[in-house]
């Protein structure tokens, strides 16, 4: 029934009937998340509902109040946990950052902090996993790092730490890069408004 609900959150998305869009959000939210909440479910339970409440949010979230989406990214950050639902969920927040339906600065700090105080500890996927969601927030939601200079820093060694490792190398470079990029353009933004 769950794996339903996704294939219809699609279908209802690409109407694009407001009114249809919003009721259908609300309800879908209300219907899966006493679910959602639950950690002792069957794990394929578990990855089905993962994946709803992810086609939810990247196709239909921009249709739900705020207090719902922090729920909903409060429950992912405590699934973070399980390590067959982790790569599952770093998925579904790329795509919803690239999806541009919702700015998700405000849920990413977490994720931030999440990455660089365990994820980066893992082992090489689930660090490499960690790295590619790392720079998408920092392509997608950069307000969320370029406005804290101290989380910069925390990003910047971090990710040279991992320098060293071959098969990490080429994305340390681009959320090094990524990172300087948007440290820049806040500079040149607050020097531009300074002058102004």
């Amino acid at each position: 029934a769950v794996n339903c609900i996704s294939v219809l959150i699609n279908s209802v998305a690409s109407f694009g009937l407001e009114n249809l869009n919003k009721h259908y959000a609300e309800q879908t939210y209300s219907l899966l998340l006493p679910k959602f909440k639950l950690n002792d479910i069957d794990q394929e339970l578990k990855v089905s509902l993962v994946v709803a409440v992810g086609y939810l949010i990247i196709h239909l979230g921009h249709y739900l109040k705020n207090e719902n989406l922090v729920t909903i990214f409060d429950i992912y950050y405590e699934k973070n946990s399980n390590e067959n639902l982790r790569s599952l969920i770093f998925s579904l927040l790329s795509k919803t950052l690239k999806s541009k339906k919702i700015d998700l600065s405000p849920y990413m700090i977490k994720y931030v902090d999440y990455i660089l105080k365990h994820a980066l500890k893992f082992n090489i996927q689930v660090q490499y996993q960690s790295l590619e969601l790392l720079l998408t927030i920092i392509k997608f939601a950069p307000s969320c790092i370029s406005s804290q200079s101290s989380l910069c820093n925390s990003i910047n060694e971090a990710v040279i730490a991992l320098a060293c490792e071959d098969s990490l190398v080429a994305i340390v470079y681009e959320i090094l890069l990524g990172l300087w990029s948007s440290a820049w353009n806040v500079f040149l933004g607050t020097s531009w408004f300074a002058c102004k």
